[in-house]
């Protein structure tokens, strides 16, 4: 078996080779490999990325690495290599100094890896202390450096500070300065940026790039986002069930993948343009195989379009397609010839506001307040902002982590009381908590959250779940009600066979599809999906996204959909608000936002979007300003956005509310900066002609 050659010297030791390494979990009825065979070498300074769905083994291999048998799973042949050490000859100290001082991690979790009982500077001290014995002033000189090295500000405060006391983005650079504190030749990124915005990410990720260029440290990049594989890494690994299906640059393998399971990941995230096109997603058919069931011959080839007899009857090789490119396919020279993507199906139509003939309100926010309590401060989450949803419209709100989406959807769906404000639902004003609510307008608001394992109750059964609504808004008599729940259940494309099972017997995908079946079974006119695919893996994703477009035009129902990635954002909605610090600052149609005019915040976001589509042009927009200046709202006349803008005014900007650019309905821009300005910028997306 070859690997991909990163290495630009011969001479020089690579900084992870994993030397045809089969990991398995032993357990007492089987043993079960989770990868096999593994071989890929990553060079000094090189950043490798190892892409695959949830489950493939991605985390298993990272662990390796760093010699630690993960939920059990051992090494039971092969050899792994840190910078030349075989890491099965280490116990004990020797070991411990490997961790952190020759490799290092970055998981994706920062408040389940740093402790939550010490002080930052106490972690750090710690750190410094193994690895290179300092103590006393050089001890704490350093902790203060290894902060500022991840562009960290009130390096004081933060030392001082326990982890629930700094915002998530600090969190994420907490967690690499103490990586990087002990000066690795290997930094691994385990899905470290997948629950930060695309603005934090991309600050991160551009910090990794700069540290990694000054101190020459390889990266291996695990993740299930291609758009930042693009961005970031010089080369790829694809992974699917354990077997590495193909390596190769990231050009290569992006631009023209070898691979069918490559193509098909690629295939399903959504093109720039499917708002215009009016396409639905493609997906992956099936499932990943049980581990005690697994097929004979290639892994994939039950869910493969291209699969013949001859790839179920033995183990395609990893093979050379061409220098430095290698795949495990049968028919990797046909996939590469063949340059056209899967079919996508059209959807009912097109999603821009206009395909909503005759827009009816349906839910009207009129100058809508939320505050929080902490201590003696009050915190504005939502300040004063006003938009409207129609009947059967689509409605995205983007923004940072922290902008307010999250609160604005309690308050709609009546999980927190706002301060100030009105909302009216079909003509009916709605008051206070969703509990002292009336059942019909209950019922008729209903949500799909980020987080399917922490919303459902574990203890129900599905079917329990489902039956829940049907009983509380009395829907259906009780002698249908199991057959409603069936019919629920096949709406979402599970079967009855799902009726008895409890959320833990599903995958993150299924419980998704759960929730979303629970939240349509009241018959409901509205839906606020807070970030309902974020969690999931791009394959899942489009099948989710697919699901949640068929069951809203099916149904005529209206969506409140939240996210951070403007991808699948503007792929479902009519129009879309974009917000920041609990102000709306900009709102349109897909159409109308993704080009000039924009409003500055929403110049950043687009740039700060990983773009993994052939053929688009993306423009790099520097951020300038103090990030920090404006984190929380007050009540003060200003533009929010001015302490981080690029194109700040002056005081005008710190003084003054900025004025709607627009004076018609659907489209909004608040920003001081003359129209005419705004709409001479360069487009951030373009198309290009190849």
């Amino acid at each position: 078996m070859m690997a991909v050659q990163g290495v630009a010297n011969p001479h020089e030791t690579p900084a992870l080779a994993f030397h045809d390494v089969t990991i398995s979990f032993q357990t007492k009825a089987i043993s079960s490999p989770v990868v096999r065979n593994a071989t890929l070498t990553i060079a000094p300074g090189e950043a490798m990325a190892l892409v695959g769905e949830s489950g493939s083994g991605k985390s298993t291999l990272a662990y390796a690495a760093m010699g630690d048998e993960l939920n059990g799973a051992r090494v039971i042949s092969g050899r792994v290599e840190v910078s030349g050490i075989d890491i099965s000859t280490l116990s004990g100290p020797k070991l411990q100094r490997l961790r952190g001082g020759k490799v290092a991690m970055v998981p994706q979790d920062p408040m389940t890896s740093l402790s939550p009982s010490l002080r930052i500077g106490r972690q750090l001290y710690e750190v410094l202390s193994l690895h290179h014995g300092l103590k006393g002033r050089p001890l704490e000189d350093s902790a203060s450096e290894a902060l500022r090295l991840v562009d960290l500000t009130d390096v004081p405060r933060i030392l001082r500070s326990y982890p629930h006391q700094l915002s998530g983005g600090q969190q994420q650079r907490v967690l690499l300065s103490l990586a990087m504190a002990g000066q690795p030749g290997l930094l691994i990124l385990d899905e470290a940026t997948t629950g930060l915005d695309v603005t934090t990410e991309a600050r991160i990720l551009e910090l990794v790039g700069r540290i990694q260029r000054e101190t020459r440290t390889s990266v291996l990049l695990i993740t299930h986002n291609l758009g930042i594989v693009r961005r970031f890494c010089q080369s790829v690994a694809v992974i699917y069930f354990g077997d590495i299906v193909e390596i190769g640059s990231v050009e290569a393998v992006l631009n023209h993948p070898a691979h069918p399971y490559s193509r098909a990941l690629l295939d399903c995230i959504p093109p720039i343009d499917s708002h215009i096109t009016g396409q639905m997603l493609p997906t992956i058919e099936g499932a990943i195989p049980r581990r005690t069931d697994m097929p004979a011959g290639c892994l994939f080839a039950p869910r493969c379009q291209r699969a013949t007899d001859v790839c179920s009857e033995r183990v395609p090789e990893l093979r050379t397609i061409s220098p430095g490119y290698l795949a495990r396919c049968v028919y990797a020279e046909d996939e590469l010839a063949s340059m056209l993507r899967s079919p996508r199906d059209p959807l009912l139509n097109e999603r821009d506001s206009s395909s909503v003939h005759r827009p009816i309100p349906l839910l009207e926010v009129k100058d809508l307040v939320v505050t929080y309590q902490s201590g003696r401060n009050r915190v504005t989450a939502v300040n004063k902002i006003s938009f409207s949803c129609n009947r059967g419209e689509v409605l995205g709100i983007v923004g940072e982590s922290g902008c307010g989406k999250t609160s604005l959807a309690r308050c709609i769906v009546g999980l927190i009381e706002p301060k100030g404000g009105q909302i009216v639902f079909d003509g009916q004003e709605l008051t206070g908590y969703g509990l002292r609510r009336p059942h019909p307008l209950r019922k008729s608001v209903q949500m799909v959250f980020q987080n399917p394992q922490s919303s459902i109750n574990p203890q129900h059964t599905v079917e329990q779940c489902l039956m829940r609504p049907l009983v509380l808004y009395e829907l259906v008599v009780r002698k249908k009600r199991r057959d409603k729940v069936v019919e629920l259940l096949e709406s979402v494309q599970l079967g009855s066979e799902y009726m008895g099972r409890y959320p833990h017997e599903l995958s993150g995908g299924e419980l998704q599809r759960v929730a979303i079946a629970r939240a349509f079974s009241s018959d409901p006119d509205l839906i606020v999906c807070d970030e309902p695919v974020s969690s999931l893996d791009v394959s899942i994703q489009a099948g989710v996204l697919n699901l949640l477009m068929e069951l809203q035009q099916k149904n005529k129902v209206s969506f409140v959909f939240i996210s951070h990635d403007l991808n699948v954002v503007r792929h479902v909605s009519n129009r879309i608000a974009v917000m920041y610090n609990g102000r709306i600052c900009e709102m349109g149609t897909p159409s109308e936002l993704f080009v000039p005019p924009y409003h500055p915040y929403t110049e950043e976001l687009l740039a700060a979007v990983p773009i993994v589509q052939v053929g688009v042009r993306q423009r790099k927009v520097i951020p300038t300003g103090n990030p920090s200046r404006y984190t929380t709202t007050t009540d003060t006349p200003c533009c929010q956005f001015s302490g981080r803008c690029p194109r700040y005014l002056g005081m005008i900007c710190d003084k003054s509310v900025p004025p709607d650019k627009f004076t018609h309905s659907d489209r909004h821009l608040y920003c001081h900066i003359p129209l005419k300005e705004l709409e001479s910028m360069e487009p951030v997306l373009e198309k290009v002609v190849e």
